[in-house]
């Protein structure tokens, strides 16, 4: 990833996310996954 990009894994810690949302970011991606049983996107 380049210099600018931050990646984080949160897992539960959604006041943690919140927190670190107060610093400003020019843009966000928020993946919500879950090991599923099923086909992609299902």
């Amino acid at each position: 990833m380049p210099p600018q990009v931050r990646v984080v894994d949160y897992g539960i810690r959604g006041m943690h996310l919140a927190y670190d949302l107060l610093d400003g970011y020019d843009a966000l991606v928020l993946v919500d996954a879950y090991p599923g049983a099923g086909p992609p996107g299902r």
